[in-house]
């Protein structure tokens, strides 16, 4: 079975191109499927399991509360989120919710979005959960901290699913983790 990798990201200038297949994540976002060849196609996103990798932007130097796990200081910057969706309606249901602000924040992601703006989300399609997998090997890249420990791995043993940077992420070393 092949393993599709993806590139979802902001860009106003494919909102024209791209906005009838993808308006259900964002008006703006585009999707690029990375062959092993690394020729780029759009596909729309499909209901296939998989794990994904958010980058989040902040403007913002503010405390705030993260349901019960607790506060912590969001500083201007980038913040990596590392995530899997499994289940019913796989990456494209999880990245649709990820892709709007929650009135109702359910999950710790949920209440940082509420202060971030979606920058572009990473995904790679299979059913193994790599969420885990990632996180550490983000928690070993110079540059990135965990800005807030047990955030988005409450039901694991990882650190952090979160991890911050004060400078955009290089896209391609994250392709390389996918």
């Amino acid at each position: 079975m092949m393993h599709s990798r993806y590139l979802i990201s902001l860009s106003s200038f494919y909102l024209v191109i791209l906005s009838s297949f993808h308006s259900f994540i964002l008006s703006s976002c585009y999707l690029v499927i990375l062959s092993s060849t690394q020729d780029a196609q759009m596909e729309k996103p499909t209901s296939a399991p998989g794990s994904y990798i958010l980058t989040l932007q902040s403007e913002v130097n503010r405390t705030i509360q993260v349901g019960r796990l607790g506060q912590f200081r969001l500083q201007p910057g980038f913040y990596l989120y590392v995530g899997s969706a499994l289940g019913p309606g796989g990456v494209a249901a999880r990245v649709a919710h990820h892709g709007r602000v929650s009135a109702r924040p359910h999950w710790h992601i949920d209440y940082l979005r509420q202060h971030t703006a979606l920058i572009n989300v990473f995904c790679r399609h299979d059913p193994v959960r790599r969420e885990h997998e990632w996180a550490q090997q983000l928690s070993h890249r110079d540059g990135l901290t965990f800005p807030l420990r047990g955030f988005g791995s409450s039901d694991c043993t990882c650190r952090s699913h979160l991890f911050y940077t004060p400078l955009m992420p290089q896209i391609g070393q994250l392709l390389n983790l996918l």
